[in-house]
């Protein structure tokens, strides 16, 4: 099941200023989150402390929030 993804357009302008290792990265990233929502077992996925369902995931100084609704 393919989950909707919708993304900031600051988190937008933000991407396209990567270089394009990151920018793959940041895309496979985002088609794991599209299949699974919360990929514990392959990403670093924490679930973000006082909020619900609110989530980061880590790849190297880069962090990526998302909310699960």
């Amino acid at each position: 099941m393919a989950f909707a993804i919708a993304i900031k357009r600051r988190a937008l302008r933000t991407a396209e200023q990567l270089d394009p290792k990151r920018k793959r990265a940041v895309g496979d990233v985002v088609q794991v989150l599209k299949e699974d929502p919360v990929p514990f077992r392959l990403l670093d996925v924490v679930k973000l402390k006082g909020f619900d369902n609110v989530y980061r995931v880590r790849l190297g100084g880069l962090r990526i929030v998302y909310a699960v609704m």
